[in-house]
């Protein structure tokens, strides 16, 4: 399996697909990097599983090209919100936003203004 193969596989798994484009040789071991420090063979099986427990543990949708991941944002950001109610409809919006290119696109940018407007709606109700 080459290098593209296993990109087109990942980033099917990233939006969602439930299937995977063809692979056209599953027997042929790739080079990838498991976890993060050393390179390893695995078969395709392999890298199925792989992808597999991402998609629980670290799903594509929410790493950034750098590898920066929305849960650190939001650790380092909503806590400086004082009312909990507020910074959970910001730590949804924020989510929303930042996974939409690889999610649901317009929908999560939908989403992402009905939570900041929920936040402002709540806001001005307490003012």
């Amino acid at each position: 399996m080459k290098l593209p193969e296993l990109n087109r596989i990942m980033n099917a798994k990233a939006h969602g697909y439930d299937s995977v484009p063809e692979v056209a040789d599953k027997t042929e071991r790739v080079h990838a990097d498991k976890d993060g420090d050393e390179t390893t063979t695995m078969s395709f099986e392999e890298v199925m599983a792989l992808v597999e427990n991402d998609m629980i543990n670290q799903p594509l949708h929410y790493v950034g090209e750098q590898g920066l991941e929305v849960e650190v944002v939001l650790q380092n950001f909503i806590p400086r919100y004082e009312d909990p109610y507020v910074g959970h409809r910001i730590a949804s919006a924020i989510e929303y936003l930042l996974r939409s290119p690889l999610k649901n696109g317009q929908q999560d940018i939908e989403k992402a203004r009905k939570n900041l407007d929920q936040a402002l709606v709540y806001m001005e109700a307490i003012e």
